[in-house]
């Protein structure tokens, strides 16, 4: 074991975008593949999982969301102000910065 640790359900992702025919992926990095691989198949596959991170597309967007200060209690009150003040300001800069975000994110990915 390498002792890295690896998001299963994300590295599975990586594998088969990358076009690799596998069954499947353990967090100990282990992959059970459908036929066996070939030597650049193999190659590719330990390439894929050397610049893998475990932290998923939903957790980094969360984490940087709180970077920002954009916390629960800070999109509750947003949502408290929207609907009950019937006053959108902050709930449409938190929109704005949310979005900001994730096209940050989604032109870094």
């Amino acid at each position: 074991m390498t002792g890295k640790e690896y998001n299963a359900e994300k590295l599975h992702k990586e594998l088969i975008a990358a076009g690799l025919e596998i069954s499947g992926v353990t967090c100990e990095g282990r992959i059970d593949w459908k036929d066996i691989p070939t030597e650049e198949m193999t190659a590719q596959a330990e390439q894929i999982k050397s610049v893998h991170t475990p932290v998923s597309e939903t957790e980094a967007l969360r984490q940087a969301y709180r970077e920002t200060g954009l916390d629960s209690e800070t999109l509750l009150r947003a949502l408290w102000e929207k609907i009950m003040e019937n006053n959108s300001t902050t709930a449409d800069q938190i929109q704005t910065t949310m979005s900001e975000i994730k096209s940050k994110m989604s032109s870094a990915g």
